[in-house]
């Protein structure tokens, strides 16, 4: 036998199928050497399928549980990428979005700065254009310059700070204007409705505020559209404002002090007030020439010559001429003499009646004056016309029934007079008080507006009764002002002009200014009317306001309380009218600032 050789040292057999422990400490080792796996060709072989499946068959539980824990990681693991790209492109958007804004912040802060680039030179083209007005208010100050007494430095004192105050409240409102100074892109139509809502007194600052709103506020179409607004039936602007008229009388000088007042309410008094008069002061050196007041045309002043009758009348050279004045702006206008005849017999007895009014038809403005004698019982009146701009007056065909009074008042257009005018209704042709009128359009004179049926029957024809009646222009209507009866003064209002409807509008008693209120003027005032007298006494003045929102009657102090002899208290309407487009203005003197006439 062949001799065998010897077998080496047998070693155990590992086993084929690992136990558990191992097989789990193996797959965990594999694990952490690959973990992303990466599929082959190899892993898509279906044999290797096969043997996977067989070999997962003959794993155990725990391997299997270990296996899927590793696979969910592995899935976590490619999740987190993804959802960094994401917060990645959601901060890659807000970066935009806040560029965006950037980029709009700074194109709004590049317009606000050219907006306040050019507010800047606006303000100081205003503070130039102020500076200008504050150097041509000392020139007018310049003006009104003259020797002056102890009481009259005193007023200049007063003036002094009531013009700063003016210029203050200027100040303010060119600073408001500034501060808005879009308004005056608006168009020019706009721009006129909201001035025409403005009271007067707005109107005159906005003249001092820029060229601009001067202009447009001194064109003529526009002046004339606001005495069209204040004419119209819709306005109820009352009269606000209050004139001190001083005269002071001798054989060759005559002079007139105009000094504006604003009425207290609270102290009741009559004080100067803001808006200083221009034109201060009007002398006549004439010798025989006695001027005075004949009406007031919202704040024109019309003087006539009184003294006319007593230097033959029929003689032209002898004639003075009338004229009017705005002290608001300065401006007196002397009128042209009329070239009418009068018979001889007029000598020392001729009287001439005035009044004013617009021709809304033609846009003008016509002055009324009607001549007769006074102390003549047949009626030879003569009556002209002069138009404001021409150079002489024009004699019209149409004369008023018997002579005029001094009880007038200018409403709905026209001009009115309270007479007593014959009845020629009634079988005896008695007289009884009615108005008689002026048609400024037509020219004519009409006498169809019966008063109250009360009056016509209460009140026989005497003198005394047409001291007690006063007619007034009452907030755009025609009113009577009734103060005969002891215990209440009545205020009737034409509410209808064209059915002539008058209506009691208001009634309060007046037992603390009984027998106080006969011979004295009646005016309108912003809330009631107001009586005053023109007594040379002091003692006998009066000035008593009453007020139709509470039926209150006041006694109101005068100022200046002493010093003057002889006053007139007179309420007026400014306008934007300007004497200076209708004629040659008197300048006044230099020196001493006053206008001699």
């Amino acid at each position: 036998m062949p001799n065998r050789k010897p077998r080496a040292s047998r070693r155990a057999l590992k086993d084929k199928n690992p136990s558990g422990n191992a097989a789990n400490i193996l797959a965990g080792k594999v694990l952490d050497a690959a973990p992303s796996p990466i599929q082959t060709p190899w892993d898509s072989n279906p044999e290797k399928e096969n043997h996977a499946s067989l070999s997962q068959t003959r794993t155990s539980p725990k391997k299997s549980a270990k296996a899927a824990a590793s696979k969910k990681q592995a899935k976590q693991k490619k999740t987190q990428p993804s959802s960094f790209e994401k917060e990645l492109e959601e901060m890659q958007e807000k970066l935009q979005a806040m560029k965006l804004e950037k980029e709009k912040t700074l194109e709004l802060l590049k317009e606000k700065n050219e907006i306040l680039k050019t507010k800047g030179e606006d303000l100081a083209m205003k503070g130039r254009e102020q500076d200008k007005l504050q150097m041509e208010l000392k020139k007018l100050q310049k003006l009104k310059e003259f020797k002056p007494t102890m009481v009259e430095m005193e007023m200049e004192m007063e003036m002094d700070m009531d013009m700063e105050m003016v210029r203050s409240n200027q100040r303010r409102l060119g600073y408001c204007c500034m501060k808005n100074a879009r308004l005056m892109e608006l168009p020019i139509e706009i721009l006129d409705n909201i001035y025409l809502r403005l009271p007067i007194s707005c109107l005159f600052t906005l003249r001092c505020v820029s060229n601009t709103s001067k202009t447009i506020v001194d064109r003529p179409c526009f002046v004339t559209q606001h005495m069209r607004h204040l004419l119209s039936a819709q306005s109820t602007f009352a009269s606000d404002q209050f004139m001190l008229l001083d005269y002071l009388f001798s054989y060759s000088y005559r002079r007139f002090a105009f000094t504006p007042l604003k009425y207290d309410g609270v102290n009741a008094a009559l004080k100067r007030s803001e808006d200083c008069a221009i034109v201060s002061d009007i002398v006549s050196t004439k010798i025989d020439v006695s001027y005075s007041l004949s009406f007031v045309f919202y704040n024109l002043f019309f003087f006539q010559d009184h003294g006319y009758s007593r230097r033959q009348p029929y003689k032209k050279k002898e004639r003075s001429p009338c004229f009017l004045v705005n002290p608001l702006k300065g401006e007196v206008l002397p009128l042209p003499t009329t070239d009418i005849e009068f018979p001889y017999s007029f000598y020392r007895s001729c009287k001439e009646w005035y009044g004013m009014g617009f021709d809304d038809i033609t846009s003008t403005y016509k002055i009324l004056r009607v001549s007769g004698d006074e102390d003549s019982t047949v009626c030879q009146l003569r009556a002209q016309i002069y138009v404001l701009g021409t150079g002489s007056w024009r004699e019209i065909p149409s004369v008023p029934p018997r002579n005029l009074s001094n009880n007038h008042a200018f409403a709905h257009g026209d001009q009115h007079w309270l007479l007593y005018l014959p009845d020629h209704s009634s079988c005896n042709n008695r007289n009884v008080l009615s108005i008689c009128s002026f048609d400024y359009k037509k020219e004519e004179f009409y006498s169809t507006i019966p008063l109250p049926e009360h009056m016509q029957s209460k009140y026989t024809p005497h003198y005394l009764v047409l001291l007690c009646l006063h007619l007034l222009n009452l907030k755009g209507s025609l009113a009577v002002v009734d103060t005969l009866s002891d215990d209440y003064i009545e205020v009737w209002v034409l509410k209808n002009y064209d059915t002539k409807e008058w209506r009691l509008d208001y009634k309060i008693e007046k037992a603390t200014v009984r027998g106080k209120l006969i011979n004295v003027t009646c005016c309108e005032w912003e809330y009631g009317i107001f009586f005053t007298s023109q007594e040379m006494s002091e003692s006998n003045r009066i000035t008593i306001f009453v007020d139709f929102r509470c039926g209150s009657i006041s006694h109101v102090n005068l100022f200046p309380p002493k010093g003057l002899l002889n006053t007139s208290i007179l309420s007026y309407n400014g306008t934007l009218m300007s004497l200076k487009n209708y004629g040659k203005l008197v300048r006044p003197d230099p020196t001493t600032g006053s206008i001699s006439v």
